[in-house]
């Protein structure tokens, strides 16, 4: 099996921890995945749909660059495109990457998220406040790692931040906690749970969050990653959860999670679970089932 395994990279090796895992993991487990730099790929149409990489046979493609999502959704359709199956489909990372969408999707398979209002101007930002009480959060649609985050206390702090913000943005109500809940889900199977505890109302890794593992994961907690993880038809993913009034609601999908600070903290490989779901749903001794 060749699989394009799509990164961004830094002297021929991805630059993120989490990608080089697994691409050794899947080196290991003889899936032979090329690694392929985003500013190096070509793809396009001469008489017939095509790709140049490393004038190589694709069987899989594999997009993990973290900071490029919007060129990794045209290359993932080119690949489907041409009959190539793909982990995560462009449909799932473009749900995924787009909060509102993500929501949308959520709200229709009837699973609950916080109080969201989309604004597309510094006027209905003004409206939509009205339906609040203070602090809320204002959110950019496309953002990752606790970036475009913004926690707004007071009116007048609000006219000041929505009259210099770019738009759309999202609007959303301020839920008070010490934790959120990270849930990997692979394969429609919740594989771990995590605590992120911080006294910084953004409970993020990046920004010094806590790890604990959640060593018995609740039913219910299960239940919504996973279901979760279906409505976006996400394979591979990482589901972020908030604790509310004794229940749980979803924040956020992630398509290419980084898990360096989970696996010290417990031990999980994360890249080994992945690369057992290609092997078992992709990979036979030919190549491509």
């Amino acid at each position: 099996m060749n699989i394009a395994f799509i990164a961004n990279l830094k002297e021929g090796i991805p630059v993120y921890w989490s990608m080089n895992k697994l691409y050794t993991e899947l080196k290991k487990n003889s899936l032979n995945p090329l690694l392929v730099d985003i500013g190096n790929i070509i793809v396009g149409y001469k008489e017939s749909l095509n790709y140049l990489i490393k004038n190589e046979r694709i069987d899989l493609c594999l997009y993990e660059n973290m900071t490029n999502v919007s060129t990794g959704k045209l290359i993932l359709r080119h690949f489907e495109s041409m009959g190539i199956p793909t982990i995560n489909t462009s449909n799932a990372v473009e749900k995924s990457s787009n909060k509102y969408l993500t929501y949308l999707e959520l709200i229709k398979n009837e699973i609950p998220v916080p109080k969201t209002f989309l604004t597309t101007s510094y006027k209905t930002a003004l409206k939509i406040i009205e339906n609040f009480d203070f602090p809320i959060v204002a959110k950019s649609v496309y953002g990752s790692g606790g970036r475009g985050l913004k926690l707004i206390k007071s009116g007048n702090e609000a006219e000041t931040y929505f009259k210099n913000a770019y738009y759309p943005l999202l609007i959303q109500e301020f839920i008070k906690r010490e934790r959120d809940i990270r849930v990997f889900v692979i394969d429609n199977k919740a594989v771990l749970g995590v605590y992120r505890y911080s006294k910084f109302w953004i409970k993020n890794i990046d920004t010094g969050a806590r790890i604990e593992k959640i060593e018995k994961m609740p039913k219910k907690l299960e239940k919504l990653a996973t279901t979760s993880a279906k409505a976006i038809e996400l394979q591979v993913s990482a589901i972020d959860i908030l604790e509310k009034d004794k229940s749980y609601i979803v924040s956020e999908t992630n398509s290419i999670p980084g898990f360096r600070k989970i696996y010290e903290k417990t031990g999980v490989k994360i890249e080994k679970l992945i690369a057992e779901y290609i092997t078992k749903k992709y990979g036979d001794d030919d190549g491509l089932r």
